[in-house]
């Protein structure tokens, strides 16, 4: 039905139609509704933006179609609720009301998060960050009582003192790194990070960014994933992150966000090193099961938060648990992540956005209730979808015996095309290699036939009658503006068809 529609894409135009004529009525209660070719218009442009000129052409020259969009953009969302609550009042169940609360709940952290985005991409650009251009030499074995090993007949060792007898690095360092890097991606580049920000090679922070190094760091640098030759082309500097995007010499801005985001998110509490359960709060040790609700755990842009304040959020980021997310829970959750060395977690990074976004405003705001209002219709829309396909094809039977399908098989142009003959004639697919398709092809028209009985039984029952004059006229409105728009804006061959 009108899902179908939904999904397609047609690039209507952008029309300026002032034509208000009345195309279409329906009664209601016994009052009289009607539809406008404004209202269609407004809702083939929100629905369809892209769609093939010879489509398009085909859309405005059948009447019919025009007629199947307005029945399923306009008539149907309201008739087929009206049929649906007197099959079922699904308003009143407790699954449909879970659902409002569900919506209810979750969408002011929706906008908080939206705002929380635009709020710090806008203060990114005022942040600045430290880079430097960067080589390195990678050995995925990490021990360093190992370095003396070889590699292809060479050691970590033995190549960092070559390059230390080296009399231009920068020629030999790229030969080395391409031959013996173990770093897949470091070999093709000869070794090459380029600008590297703070961060963002863990290992490499000591050196690059703190004993501040120049040219070829006089030791092996350890990490967790390998060891590393480490070659500094020039030395940490701090730049503004908008100067760094004018001139494209930005790094990675998912890893200043990261950073950005980290610095300010902090934990208030310590997981104990040697007893489970137990934490570190104000320099004292407390059991997780003595922290009451308004103990404070997460400091975030300077504010911090309660175990009462942050309950809600878990159930929204995190999900609904069966038991509530009191302190022990949520601790447990986050001391997975507080001791991490990399990156910030998915959990502390949407906490973050969420609260640099939230507000206690939001839900008086006209964001809150428009996005409430729509996501409301939309799932009333979509039970009112299931309960209607069960009603209309309840009685239509799936089983299809062999007459029917050795009778569909003898009709023209039913055969399946198998493949081509060297002189270019169709080979057919024998019976048994069509059955499937068949099936499935007479089951889609049974239903199409059951669907169109159910387009008439409604136009009869709320009395839908066609103002065909304001349709033609509707088509002709159409045609012009259409034409106008593709001098402008050549469209594309989708080869989409909606028919």
């Amino acid at each position: 039905m009108f899902k179908r529609f939904g999904m397609l894409a047609l690039l209507l135009f952008t029309v300026s139609c002032g034509s208000n004529g009345v195309l279409a009525t329906y009664q209601v209660d016994g009052k009289a509704k009607k539809i406008t070719s404004g209202q269609l218009l407004k809702d083939l442009k929100e629905l369809y933006p892209q769609v093939s000129q010879q489509d398009m052409e085909n859309f405005m020259g059948n009447q019919e179609t025009l007629k199947l969009v307005a029945h399923s953009r306009l008539i149907e969302p309201e008739l087929l609720t009206i049929e649906a609550l007197a099959a079922s009042n699904f308003i009143d169940t407790d699954e449909y009301q879970q659902g409002v609360d569900q919506q209810t709940e979750v969408i002011p952290y929706q906008l908080a998060f939206q705002k929380g985005q635009e709020l710090i991409q806008k203060e990114l650009t005022k942040q600045s960050v430290e880079l430097a251009e960067v080589s390195r030499i990678m050995f995925t074995n990490g021990d360093p009582l190992q370095m003396g090993e070889e590699v292809d007949g060479v050691s970590m060792i033995s190549l960092l003192e070559e390059l230390k007898a080296s009399e231009n690095i920068l020629e030999d360092l790229p030969i080395m790194a391409e031959k013996y890097s173990q770093e897949p991606l470091g070999a093709q580049t000869g070794g090459y990070l380029g600008n590297i920000q703070k961060g963002q090679f863990i290992p490499l922070d000591e050196v690059v960014f703190v004993k501040k190094s120049k040219d070829l760091y006089p030791e092996i640098v350890t990490g967790n994933d390998g060891s590393y030759i480490v070659f500094v082309h020039t030395p940490a500097k701090k730049m503004k992150v908008s100067d760094l995007e004018k001139t494209g010499g930005l790094a990675s801005m998912a890893g200043i966000e990261m950073n950005y985001i980290k610095d300010n998110f902090k934990y208030l509490y310590m997981a104990h090193p040697e007893t489970p359960n137990t934490y570190i709060f104000n320099k004292k040790e407390i059991l997780a099961t003595d922290i009451d609700e308004n103990q404070k755990l997460l400091k975030i842009w300077n504010k911090t938060y309660t175990v009462k304040q942050l309950a809600p959020v878990f159930e929204v980021l995190v999900g609904k648990s069966t038991q509530e997310y009191t302190a022990d829970i949520m601790i447990s959750i986050l001391a997975q992540y507080q001791n991490q060395e990399q990156q910030i977690s998915s959990l502390e990074q949407q906490l973050a956005v969420m609260f640099k976004g939230y507000n206690n405003s939001i839900k008086n705001s006209k964001e809150y209730k428009d996005l409430l209002k729509e996501n409301l219709s939309s799932m009333k829309l979509e039970k009112v979808y299931n309960i209607m396909s069960e009603v209309v094809f309840k009685d239509i039977s799936t089983n299809v015996t062999d007459t029917e399908l050795r009778d569909y098989y003898k009709i023209p142009g039913n055969q399946q095309v198998k493949s081509y003959s060297d002189n270019g004639e169709p080979v057919y697919a024998s019976f048994d290699e069509s059955k499937e398709a068949m099936t499935q092809a007479i089951l889609t028209s049974r239903f199409t036939l059951v669907q169109g009985q159910f387009r008439e039984d409604m136009a009869k029952k709320y009395s839908i009658t066609w103002n065909d004059l304001q349709v033609a006229k509707f088509v002709e409105t159409l045609k012009k503006d259409y034409a106008n728009y593709i001098k402008k804006n050549p469209v594309e061959e989708t080869g989409m068809n909606f028919q």
